[in-house]
């Protein structure tokens, strides 16, 4: 079965769907995005975990780096927002594409991920 959109991804077995996701992101030539990864409800390794850890808790408490951890770990689980499309895998690593103010955007990001955990 050929995967046109996120929820097809979503169907396929959970052993299959990884595989199901990266052919989707190629076929259709969509970027690996945070977003795309909860709708698909496929997960994120302990590298990615780690990278957007970094990413969204930059000088912030352990207690907020701990609880976007556990968040990030549940990515399936978690309820989607479009500001989640905004965190993006390139080939150096995962990133922040800000509209305006990135502190602020990023900020909104870490709420959104500590307060649905």
């Amino acid at each position: 079965m050929l995967a046109r959109f996120p929820s097809d991804v979503a169907r396929i077995k959970p052993s299959r769907r990884a595989a199901a996701y990266r052919g989707w992101l190629k076929r259709e030539k969509y970027q690996d995005t945070l977003q795309n990864r909860i709708d698909a409800q496929v997960g994120l390794s302990d590298s990615d975990v780690e990278e957007i850890a970094a990413l969204l808790t930059k000088r912030c408490s352990g207690r907020n780096t701990n609880i976007v951890r556990w968040a990030l770990m549940s990515c399936p689980n978690m309820a989607s927002f479009g500001i989640y499309g905004r965190v993006t895998k390139d080939p150096e690593g995962w990133t922040y594409t800000a509209g305006q103010s990135m502190p602020d955007e990023i900020r909104v990001v870490r709420e959104l991920l500590i307060k649905n955990y």
